[in-house]
This record gives C-alpha cells, structure tokens and sequence, in this order.
C-alpha cells in the first residue's frame, strides 16, 4: 500500500535511490491529530505500515553503517535507507520508538535538548495552536500587522492566509521578534497560548 501511495504522487523510491547511496528519511511526528496544517504528522498505524514496507524491500541501516560508510568513503549497498526524526517529540519516544523496537528497526533521533524538563513548545506549534483555537466564524474588524502588512480575518479563509504567511515570515524572524509576533497574534485573537 505504501508503495502504490508513493507511486500514485508519481514517486519511485527505488528509482530516487542512486546505486551506492543512501536515501535519507526524515520523520518528525508519530501521532493521530485532527490537525496538522504544515503536514509533520503520520499515523502510528501507517508508520507501522511505512516501516514493515521499508524493512521488507529496502536495506535499512543503522546510524553506524551509515557514519563507517561515510568516514570510510564506502559505497552504500543498494537500496540503503537511514530513518530520522528531527525535533524530538514525546510522540516519537511514546508511538515511534515501539514500533521500531517492534520491527527490529533503527532510527536517529535529533532532539532540541533546549525544551527537555520544560513545557515550552516550538513557535511553529504555538502559532499552530493559536490558529487551531481561533474561531472561524468570529469577524476580527481591526487589522493584524506583519512586516507592514494588513491582515483582516473575516472568514476561515482569510485566517488560512494569515497562518500561511505568518509562518513563512516568522522563519526568517529573530528569536525575540518572532516572540514578540506571536504574543500580539495572541493578543490579536484573543487566545491565551501559555495557560
């Protein structure tokens, strides 16, 4: 099944993987959410799907096979795949992690050890919980600003637009200009993200 996904969006992975390389996958969610705008996400059950797939026609390889072909300047085996995760959601300790284990499979796991014993989330979450908690019916009449721009959410649309262009501003934004962005959108929707 997750072949024919693939080939359906006009995607060969055998075909995308060069003799002696190693295609890199990158994951960073494992987990069934009603939303999920930027697409980070999949299920724990297609995961499962993915990696019994990938394991069964695939050569997956471990971070050290993959860092001794590199240092050694080795050509990978055919058809080699590393899986990532970046960010180091609970997600991938609660949901990905099991079914790895369960698969015999190995990953890497890139973790922002800065939000490790702490409850803050990545900006892009709490701009995305900012977006997911404001009411699309609600009319906002006065104007949102960023980087000189107008913004005036009248319906679900508008409000799309917002999170679209906000997002792709905030990521080139300073820590603290980014801050500041997303406490006035807070503000602006009257939602309260850090309760």
């Amino acid at each position: 099944m997750f072949n024919n996904i693939l080939e359906n969006l006009g995607f060969n992975l055998k075909k995308s993987i060069k003799s002696s390389e190693c295609l890199i996958l990158l994951y960073h969610r494992v987990i069934e959410l009603k939303y999920d705008p930027q697409l980070l996400t999949v299920s724990p059950d297609n995961f499962y799907d993915q990696i019994k797939y990938l394991k069964k026609y695939y050569n997956l390889i471990t971070h050290q096979e993959f860092f001794f072909h590199l240092d050694q300047q080795i050509p990978f085996p055919d058809n080699s795949i590393l899986i990532t995760f970046d960010d180091g959601y609970f997600d991938n300790y609660t949901n990905a992690l099991p079914i790895l284990e369960t698969l015999s499979a190995q990953a890497i796991f890139f973790i922002s050890t800065g939000y490790i014993g702490t409850k803050n989330e990545y900006w892009w979450d709490k701009v995305e919980a900012l977006f997911n908690l404001a009411n699309f019916k609600k009319s906002y009449t006065k104007k949102f600003k960023i980087d000189n721009v107008d913004h005036v959410i009248s319906n679900k649309e508008s409000l799309l637009l917002l999170y679209n262009s906000t997002l792709e501003r905030l990521r080139s934004y300073t820590v603290v200009k980014r801050e500041n962005v997303i406490n006035n959108l807070s503000d602006y929707l009257n939602i309260n993200i850090n309760s």
